[in-house]
């Protein structure tokens, strides 16, 4: 009996050991890296920007327009061009000249976009002709005509149309250098060891089998004291 409540002992110990084993058994590994992380850097960034540059539209230098003849020059429009002047240069062989300037479309000469007198000024006295107006806020790409004419002979110097039109800058590669570096450390998780929790399981579960084999022995030699004994006759 004494032999039997020492394996049950045991078995409890063996139990109670395991447990602890087990709750105890899970290991973590942690592991340390380091990186170089650039702690300055060095370059030069230039804003991307658009901006308007003059470029001529028409210009025609020295050439003559009679007596009530109506002159006409046709030209195209590739691009958008704001604020178009128009400059006329020259002279006539009338001091008390008219005229006018027109800018049509080339297809339809109805639709006039522009139409300007010509005669003298204060600024413009005499047979001298020097013209410039700023008739329209923007043109539009196209094909127009310019037309010309006067009460009267007269000799063109020049005549052009200059606008502004847009021209972006081209973008530029943008280089950064790191020039210094800062090391940088960091623990993370890389892995979890199992093993002494499988012991420890181990250990509880040969504690529980240990303890069930001692109470049914426990049982056994119970059932046996109490058997009645018959004495033979």
């Amino acid at each position: 009996m004494k032999y039997t409540v020492a394996l049950m002992i045991l078995g409890y110990i063996m139990v109670f050991s395991g447990l602890l084993v087990a709750l105890s058994g899970v290991e973590y590994k942690i592991c340390v890296a380091s990186i170089e992380v650039p702690a300055e850097f060095s370059g030069r960034v230039y804003p991307i920007s658009t901006h308007l540059k003059p470029q001529l539209i028409v210009s025609k230098e020295d050439f003559q327009v009679s007596l009530n003849e109506r002159y006409e020059e046709k030209f195209t429009v590739d691009n958008t061009f704001f604020y178009p002047t128009i400059n006329i240069v020259g002279k006539t062989s009338d001091e008390n000249y008219r005229g006018f300037i027109v800018i049509a479309n080339a297809s339809n000469i109805d639709q006039v976009f522009v139409f300007y007198e010509l005669k003298p000024s204060e600024k413009n006295s005499g047979k001298v002709l020097n013209i410039s107006i700023a008739p329209l806020l923007s043109i539009d790409p196209g094909e127009y005509v310019l037309a010309l004419q006067f009460n009267t002979s007269a000799f063109i110097d020049r005549i052009w149309i200059k606008g502004l039109t847009e021209a972006s800058v081209p973008i530029p590669e943008v280089v950064f250098i790191a020039t210094d570096h800062q090391v940088e450390t960091f623990d993370y998780l890389c892995g979890i060891k199992y093993t002494n929790a499988l012991i420890g399981v181990g250990i509880s579960a040969s504690g529980l089998s240990l303890t069930a084999i001692s109470i049914a022995l426990i049982i056994i030699e119970v059932r046996s004291a109490r058997k009645p004994k018959f004495k033979k006759r």
